[in-house]
């Protein structure tokens, strides 16, 4: 096998475990730098492979899934604060919920917490 499909073959296993991660454990936070030297390949050719195949960089889809899991975790429980919300979805701070939440809904988060009230997501 030559060593352009190795590269390759590294690159997909790593995609595929990283999938899977996501899959798994979606609220743990990681490095994705940390992740690619466990398969020994490089971060930026990760991203962007995963990007090409799944539309969007690796850590942006995963916060986009945490996004849901808040709003999932809001809608469980409507008390629940949007810190509370942002920590058990796996964000690091409830600015980077903010973030998301802008970028994918064009809500901030008094927005998408009164959206998410009126049953309007």
């Amino acid at each position: 096998m030559s060593t352009r499909n190795e590269a390759r073959r590294k690159i997909e296993i790593a995609i595929s475990a990283l999938c899977h991660r996501f899959d798994t454990k979606p609220t743990e936070r990681f490095k994705l730098l940390d992740f690619a030297k466990e398969f020994g390949v490089n971060g930026s050719k990760i991203s962007r492979d995963f990007k090409e195949r799944f539309g969007e960089p690796p850590l942006l889809y995963i916060s986009i899934e945490r996004l849901g899991i808040a709003i999932s975790e809001i809608l469980n429980d409507p008390r629940l604060s949007l810190d509370e919300a942002s920590t058990k979805a796996g964000f690091r701070a409830r600015e980077h919920m903010a973030i998301i939440s802008s970028h994918v809904l064009g809500m901030n988060l008094l927005e998408l917490k009164r959206a998410i009230k009126n049953g309007e997501i």
